[in-house]
């Protein structure tokens, strides 16, 4: 309770500089090279940089208590989300911040200094010389064969030591750009991954049997309890999906799965939230099935005729092979942090320092739910980057939002079927679903021979890839990035005291992973064969968490509209609630196999949380019963 008043007694901190010599400390620190980058000359000495500096927020040693008192179930402020002043008010960096980083800067390299509105980061332009005396580091140009020019970057940058709990990160730094998504062994560089369409004659619905074998709209209503009559209507409600400039939908598409599948019209579509530049959808078929298509098709027969709208993040350029980093999104959701986040994804094109033009900064309001299929692993993304992220969704959960994020199909792998670490054994981790102001949704498929539509008789187990042609396996892990929040600390400490996890090698080595962090994922849904769209006019199954993902975020909504229709709050930060009342209107999958890969035998399925599936599957009609309950 303390905490929701405290954000009204926030002040600035007055600092005095020590008059000792900064002595310099390793700040970000590359240990080796992303898969593709080869390091080269050195960058010319008068090339000058647009140089940013992200400045660490206040009061985030508050930021899990106050997340929690309107989080909790049982807390008396549950659900009094707040503004989004209050929250920028709150977290703005202190005096005591601003003037450490500026005057190092003036004394060292004498630099005029832009201070953004809203106080996020330091902004200044330098040579290459005056970077690496700054920073007691040398820039080298990096390349890739996608990328068309070198990348300047360093493998490690200094500050000193009473500098560096001041900021963040430092652009240009260590990071280099994302070639691609997470990408199956077979697919072709630079293209986006869809999970894999197994092509089917073009049925109705009413054809269609409940089985593993296939699932429809109906089929997975009657698994999860979701009931046939539409959901509650809200004005202004909205449910969005994040997705990206170079993955668009097509109209025909959706006609056609809707004319076969749903009772929905024709020429129903999402309204499309088009961010910086990101381009229209397309009207007509490309000729293969794209990743938000598949989104669509999941979402609309659960939530219609709610309105559902597109985080269409772009431009095309910005998104390096599709690898989207959804920061765009977060400028048009929050206008501080346009300013706020040092590295230069944030407006602009990721690594290779090109503003991007027309940014959109605070343009949106932010949904109340926010679902996205894309996903790497902890171990790629820059730790500072990564954790300066989870901040925002921190800050925007605090405001109500709940994001539900898929955790990826690649059991413990990084992409395809490698662990990372110089001899390939340390274990993934689901990024951004590590954040733990993130819900992370794993994947369950039907057993052989289930009746999924009897769900008292525990049809599902874990996503393990069992068909060839999938691929499919649910993402999971414990975080070496986050401490692990209260809310787990029962469900994830005890699934390690109780269960044998086999971490050999065929080398006989041990293999490595987290027991001190944040697991992933929370909660799960059915990730395999998942009717859709086909190629052509076909229809098709497909799977992944990035179905399983959109089938957990629907019902939510579908939460969220039952409570605002009586005038209650939507639900916002889920976790808590899920954690502290699992055994209200959650079912424990408890069967399954491992999710290993890369010669690691991975995490075992086992009663109560686990890193496969999570706390297990939602009961739509005991969530909803539950939810209805809070205030």
């Amino acid at each position: 309770m303390w905490c929701t008043k405290l954000w009204l007694a926030a002040a600035s901190l007055s600092y005095t500089l020590l008059e000792a010599a900064p002595v310099a400390e390793p700040c970000e620190h590359r240990q080796s090279l992303p898969e593709g980058w080869t390091k080269h000359q050195r960058v010319e000495p008068n090339a000058v940089h647009d140089v940013q500096i992200a400045l660490t927020m206040g009061n985030l040693d508050k930021a899990e208590d106050c997340v929690m008192d309107v989080s909790d179930p049982d807390s008396l402020n549950y659900g009094k989300h707040w503004t989004a002043q209050q929250v920028q008010d709150f977290f703005r960096p202190t005096d005591e911040t601003i003037d450490a980083v500026r005057q190092w800067i003036e004394e060292t390299i004498a630099r005029d200094i832009d201070h953004t509105l809203h106080k996020g980061h330091l902004r200044f332009m330098a040579t290459t010389s005056e970077l690496e005396s700054l920073l007691e580091t040398e820039y080298h140009y990096h390349h890739h064969d996608l990328v068309r020019r070198g990348v300047p970057a360093t493998d490690i940058y200094h500050v000193p030591e009473h500098v560096r709990r001041h900021l963040d990160y430092i652009t240009p730094g260590t990071v280099l750009p994302k070639v691609n998504k997470r990408s199956p062994s077979n697919e072709e560089p630079g293209e986006a991954s869809i999970p894999p369409i197994q092509e089917r004659d073009l049925l109705s619905a009413r054809d269609i049997p409940c089985n593993v074998t296939g699932m429809s709209p109906q089929c997975i209503k009657k698994l999860y309890g979701i009931p046939d009559t539409p959901p509650k209507a809200v004005a202004g409600y909205e449910h969005a999906i994040y997705s990206t400039g170079n993955d668009p939908w097509d109209q025909l598409s959706l006609d056609t799965f809707f004319s076969t599948q749903t009772n929905i019209p024709k020429g129903t579509h999402p309204k499309s939230y088009n961010i910086a530049g990101a381009p229209e959808p397309e009207a007509e078929y490309r000729g293969y099935v794209e990743e938000t298509n598949i989104d669509l098709d999941v979402t609309y027969p659960l939530l219609y005729p709610a309105e559902i709208v597109l985080l269409n993040e772009g431009p095309k350029e910005y998104q390096t092979n599709n690898a989207g980093y959804m920061n765009l999104m977060l400028d048009a959701l929050d206008a501080s942090y346009c300013t706020y986040t040092a590295y230069g994804e944030t407006g602009d094109y990721p690594g290779l320092g090109g503003e991007v033009k027309n940014k959109d900064c605070g343009t949106i309001n932010p949904p109340k739910v926010i679902a996205s299929s894309w996903d790497a692993t902890e171990d790629y993304i820059p730790l500072a980057y990564q954790r300066r992220q989870c901040n925002e969704f921190m800050k925007l959960t605090l405001q109500g939002v709940s994001f539900i994020y898929a955790v990826g199909d690649w059991g413990i792998a990084n992409g395809g079927h490698t662990c990372y670490g110089p001899k390939g054994d340390m274990w993934g981790v689901p990024w951004p679903a590590n954040c733990p102001y993130v819900t992370g949704v794993g994947g369950t498929q039907i057993k052989d021979g289930a009746d999924p539509t009897d769900p008292d008789s525990s049809p599902e187990e874990a996503l393990d890839g069992r068909n060839p042609q999938t691929l499919w396996q649910s993402s999971g892990g414990i975080s070496a990035v986050y401490d692990r929040p209260s809310w787990q600390s029962t469900a994830v400490g005890g699934y390690l005291d109780n269960t044998k996890i086999d971490a050999l090698v065929k080398s006989g080595e041990y293999g490595h992973y987290s027991t001190l962090g944040r697991g992933v994922p929370d909660i799960s849904a059915l990730g395999d064969h998942v009717y859709v769209r086909g190629n052509g006019h076909t229809l098709g199954t497909t799977g992944g968490t990035s179905a399983a993902v959109h089938v957990v975020a629907s019902m939510i909504s579908r939460i969220n509209l039952e409570r605002m229709y009586v005038g209650k709050g939507p639900v916002g930060f889920l976790n808590p609630t899920l954690y502290k009342y699992a055994d209200k209107f959650i079912r424990d999958i408890t069967d399954g196999r491992p999710n290993g890969n890369c010669d690691q035998p991975g995490f075992p399925v086992a009663k109560g949380w686990d890193p496969v599936t999570g706390l297990g599957v939602l009961k739509y009609k005991e969530a909803l019963e539950f939810f209805l309950s809070l205030p």
